[in-house]
């Protein structure tokens, strides 16, 4: 399909930092042809001279400091393609969100403009902790009213108009309401179509945000008194999620379970793989795709009409990757000898899936963990785990080097990765305590997975203010 040419409004001050970064993330977008607009809102710093190296499909137009409204207007006056995307300088694309974008607008001729769901990125320097807090739902995707979210039609801003230009914050609010007004219809896809990057230098993150809910409060009014009604924030939420596209009709999601079932234990063994098959009564969605790795796999695989694909001698992380690389079906999950999941476990976590469709991960606690605050990281059990594949393909699988702890490096690298994720409090599983020498070898492990977390994020340092 022959996608048109899209136009693409990027806001910048004192941005050159993040600029790089957010042109990146267009240029990782397939069969996408740009034409880039930075508007220079006045910015001080090196701005002007970052956007001159990033291409020759990128446009620089300066101003003095106008605002993000008017700094988008500009843009949108100067655009020449058929549709408009409109970035923050410090936020990114999702690769392919725009493509999808555009995709479903070449789809339908009646939609004006079309977007999807928020990620939230904290940068260190930012409220770095609740985002690496298993507490939180933190960076699970939300719908909300953000501009970089969609893709419009160049179109809809003859019909509705440009943005306020009296307003430095909520600009975004009060467009969207009057694109309600005027019955512009639109379609919300069931993806991430923005990461949001919080960080220290963020407008909302100012000691001045003390004007924004005056700023709301006036564009709200304004709105009640055209609409003759009471508007609020959820008018808008309610609106948008009237929008989400239906799911389609799809067959139940196979479930791959992968049993590592160590050392030959029959019992440990049944218990476990009998808890799994239990699942299956409460439900008659779950398909299991059963494998099992380790000691005596075959004779334990024959018991359960499983499939057994790994030998006697591989450790638990490389047999857990072989199961992974085995499986068939969209969603993995774990069992070990010794665990018992408890009643309607697999039915809990696609339950919360499917109302959640952009979580890629879901956990929960063991018996001995019910806690009023969440226990460490590496007190998740693996067991607990419902994963879809796509999790996997972009965290990694388990690393050999922390035999005891390779699950905790797991869930530790797919936070830094801000795998879209969440813990819901309530317990899933039975599992063995450790023994005191397993738990000082794994906090051992944990150290040094707490500082390779620290390595990595290291390139964070930068959106920091010195």
């Amino acid at each position: 399909m022959k996608l048109p040419l899209i136009s693409v409004i990027i806001p910048a001050h004192n941005a050159a930092i993040f600029l790089p970064d957010a042109i990146a993330s267009l240029r990782a977008q397939r069969d996408l042809t740009f034409d880039i607009l930075i508007i220079d809102d006045g910015s001080t710093d090196a701005t002007p001279a970052v956007a001159a190296t990033l291409g020759d499909d990128v446009r620089v137009i300066q101003t003095p400091k106008i605002g993000p409204g008017a700094a988008r207007n500009r843009g949108i006056a100067a655009a020449r393609g058929d549709y408009i995307a409109l970035l923050d300088a410090d936020d990114l694309f999702p690769p392919d969100s725009l493509t999808v974008r555009a995709e479903r607008l070449a789809l339908d001729a009646t939609l004006m403009l079309t977007g999807g769901y928020i990620q939230m990125v904290t940068l260190l320097g930012a409220d770095s902790t609740p985002a690496h807090d298993p507490t939180r739902i933190r960076n699970v995707p939300y719908l909300n009213v953000n501009l970089g979210a969609m893709l419009y039609r160049r179109e809809v801003f003859e019909r509705v108009g440009g943005f306020d230009e009296r307003l430095f914050y909520s600009e975004d609010v009060d467009w969207h309401l009057r694109a309600q007004e005027a019955n512009m219809r639109m379609a919300i896809l069931r993806r991430v179509t923005l990461l949001y990057r919080r960080h220290a230098v963020n407008v909302t993150a100012q000691p001045t945000l003390a004007q924004i809910p005056l700023t709301t409060m006036g564009v709200l009014s304004r709105a009640s008194e055209r609409r003759g009604v009471p508007t609020t924030i959820d008018t808008l939420n309610r609106h948008f999620a009237a929008c989400v596209d239906p799911l389609p009709d799809a067959p139940p999601p196979l479930i791959s379970v992968i049993a590592y079932i160590g050392a030959a234990n029959a019992t440990h063994n049944d218990v476990s793989l009998d808890s799994v098959r239990g699942q299956v009564g409460m439900s008659d969605y779950l398909p299991l795709d059963l494998i099992v790795v380790g000691a005596d796999a075959d004779a334990v695989a024959a018991r359960y009409e499983a499939r057994a694909v790994a030998a006697d001698s591989i450790d638990a992380a490389v047999g857990r990757n072989v199961g992974i690389a085995a499986a068939r079906g969209d969603l993995i999950a774990f069992i070990d000898a010794g665990e018992v999941w408890l009643r309607d476990k697999l039915r809990r976590q696609i339950e919360f899936m499917r109302a959640n469709p952009h979580v890629e991960t879901v956990a929960g606690y063991a018996d001995t963990d019910v806690p009023t605050a969440a226990p460490p990281l590496w007190d998740i059990p693996l067991g607990s785990l419902l994963a879809r594949r796509a999790a996997f393909d972009q965290v990694g699988g388990f690393d050999p080097a922390y035999p005891l702890a390779h699950a905790a490096d797991w869930f530790t690298r797919a936070l830094d990765a801000n795998l879209a994720r969440a813990l819901p409090a309530e317990t899933v599983l039975r599992t063995p305590a450790p023994s005191p020498s397993e738990r000082a070898a794994m906090q051992r492990e944990i150290a040094r997975i707490h500082f390779a977390s620290i390595r990595r994020r290291q390139h964070e340092k930068k959106y920091s203010p010195s």
